[in-house]
């Protein structure tokens, strides 16, 4: 593959009509305007690409502060970790008095597993932040000249950035509700998987193989 296909893409400007989810007899139908990644089909929202390119300069000036608060966020879920799992522990211990030791160092054991496992993942992710980071940079400047195929390397950065979890993990998503918030706070440090895209629109929203989609059409 050229170097050249690696960065960029052909786009196409479709009309698509799909159902609202799988295709069933309750399923609404939607018809909107998508921009087409044509080498491998993927839809992506339709804007216009000097609303792209300035959504890219925007993410240039926002991810400096937006990666300080994901790994200051990283360091609070690493004292959470030690904090958790050593007071675990310590309740674990006191069942020494009515529980067999062999199962109480079972546990024990398992503690320690788990703690050394989010510890690391912890640090994992307060290293790679700057990584990504500098890579989101030079890819916003190059969304602001070729907005569509920065658009699209934005969004794989990020997608990356998040260990793969799609745009539906997004708070935003997960959470349209605001009286969830303290839910959202304590998934957010208990289950891991809440994310915060900072380019949620640039993000792909399908393709054109989904078993959703009736017809495309030119626009």
């Amino acid at each position: 593959m050229e170097i050249t296909q690696y960065f960029f893409s052909t786009w196409d400007v479709k009309e698509v009509l799909r159902y609202s989810s799988s295709k069933n007899s309750k399923a609404k139908k939607i018809r909107q305007i998508e921009i087409i990644d044509m080498q491998n089909l993927d839809r992506y929202r339709y804007e216009p690409k000097l609303k792209v390119a300035i959504k890219c300069f925007l993410i240039f000036l926002a991810n400096p502060l937006v990666t300080f608060f994901k790994m200051f966020f990283n360091m609070l879920q690493f004292a959470y970790d030690n904090l958790k799992y050593n007071f675990e522990c310590t309740l674990i211990l006191a069942q020494l008095k009515t529980t067999k030791s062999q199962d109480v160092f079972q546990k024990i054991i398992l503690n320690r597993i788990q703690l050394f496992k989010d510890l690391l993942e912890d640090v994992a992710f307060i290293i790679r932040a700057p990584i990504f980071a500098l890579a989101l940079q030079f890819a916003s400047v190059f969304g602001i000249i070729f907005p569509y195929d920065g658009k699209k390397m934005i969004s794989s950065i990020e997608k990356s950035w998040h260990g793969d979890f799609t745009y539906k993990n997004d708070f935003r998503h997960m959470f349209e509700d605001k009286s969830q918030l303290s839910e959202l706070v304590s998934e957010a440090f208990k289950n891991r998987n809440v994310t915060f895209y900072l380019s949620l629109c640039f993000q792909p929203i399908g393709n054109l193989k989904d078993q959703n989609i009736i017809r495309y059409l030119d626009a």
